[in-house]
């Protein structure tokens, strides 16, 4: 019986772990499963540590306080790279005692080790010089999370070559950048590596900034990196990447070459799906390797649901909710919303969820 649980979530993250404390509220047992640290993305490189980068970097470089009184008066790097990167760590620690504290607050498990699912229905966790365990629940919510998309023609072993997870472990601040995408992310980072008084150039094969926001905000933004003598090629993408003495040669697909320190792709994210057993146990998968769920977040195998960056990449609010609505869905409990009232494919189940009669 101890193995045995009413709701087993694979995944520490928003959605794995609002969907096991609903699940525990309503009185059903619950375990998450989790082998790095609780929080997922949102507490570890992504999330919080972005924000408390882009907060330190804004205040140790002295770039807000320039915009009042005209003068900055700023930390030399080998200082502020390390001020920035403590404090960041620092949130980054907090954060995930505060979401240990609070699975542990509501009486859900947490069972450390990698989870796959097995092929009776069952999840199967292996630990680190350690037998595997096998555990039974009514329901399993697939919550894994996602990953930054690496281009499989680029070398990320060659030094400065960086994506969004391991650009906090640069060790210093760079001097002259490259940012491959312009979303979200690749806008914050510039804006950070620009503050801190960096050269930046963005690469996007689109043609302008920020697809997901309304085309007003994108072209004040655009404006703004031209007063900042942020450089913003359109149309192009990244050929090829070779060291060349202390930073890297770039050649890009319209012909120029540059010569930046620091390469960095932030560029879309990939679905960790990968060793999770989902072929053997019967749950579908699109080309793109998502898992494919319905209206209610349940995959192909009924009792088998997912929530979150396993569907598409999408923000930790929204992931908490499919989560919270993938347990109403397995439990009866009652349950009226629009999650992500963004239009999507039927397939990652943005719809509305009825109460049940």
């Amino acid at each position: 019986m101890a193995d045995s649980y009413d709701l087993i979530a694979i995944g520490a993250g928003p959605a794995g772990e609002s969907a096991a404390e609903l699940a525990s509220f309503f009185g059903h047992r619950s375990a998450i499963v989790e082998k790095d640290r609780p929080g997922g993305t949102v507490t570890t490189t992504g999330g919080a540590p972005t924000k408390t980068l882009r907060e330190a970097a804004l205040y140790v470089s002295g770039f807000v306080e320039g915009d009042v009184y005209g003068l900055r008066m700023r930390a030399p790097p080998e200082i502020a790279t390390d001020i920035i990167r403590n404090r960041t760590w620092q949130v980054c620690d907090l954060l995930q005692k505060v979401t240990a504290d609070n699975i542990a607050k509501n009486n859900v498990d947490y069972i450390r080790g990698t989870a796959r699912l097995g092929p009776d229905g069952g999840v199967i966790v292996s630990g680190e010089g350690e037998a595997d365990r096998k555990l039974r629940a009514k329901a399993v919510l697939i919550a894994v999370g996602s990953r930054p998309f690496r281009p499989p023609h680029i070398s990320f072993d060659i030094p400065g070559v960086c994506d969004t997870d391991t650009i906090l472990f640069r060790g210093r601040v760079p001097k002259n950048i490259i940012i491959v995408g312009a979303g979200s992310v690749g806008v914050e980072f510039a804006t950070i590596c620009h503050a801190l008084g960096a050269q930046v150039t963005i690469v996007h094969r689109g043609a302008r900034l920020l697809n997901s926001v309304d085309a007003e905000i994108s072209g004040r933004m655009e404006n703004l990196f031209r007063e900042w003598s942020v450089r913003v090629l359109f149309g192009a993408m990244i050929d090829t990447v070779s060291p060349k003495q202390d930073g890297l040669e770039v050649r890009l697909s319209t012909g120029e070459t540059l010569f930046p320190d620091t390469l960095l792709f932030a560029a879309g994210r990939v679905s960790n799906t990968e060793g999770l057993g989902l072929d053997a146990a019967g749950v579908n998968v699109d080309g793109r390797g998502r898992i494919v769920v319905n209206s209610y977040f349940e995959t192909s195998v009924p009792g088998i649901y997912a929530a979150g960056d396993v569907l598409r990449p999408t923000l930790a609010s929204v992931a908490m909710e499919q989560g919270r609505v993938a347990i109403c869905r397995a439990f009866g409990i009652p349950f009226e919303g629009v999650v992500d009232p963004v239009p999507c494919p039927p397939s990652t189940a943005c719809l509305r969820f009825p109460a049940p009669a």
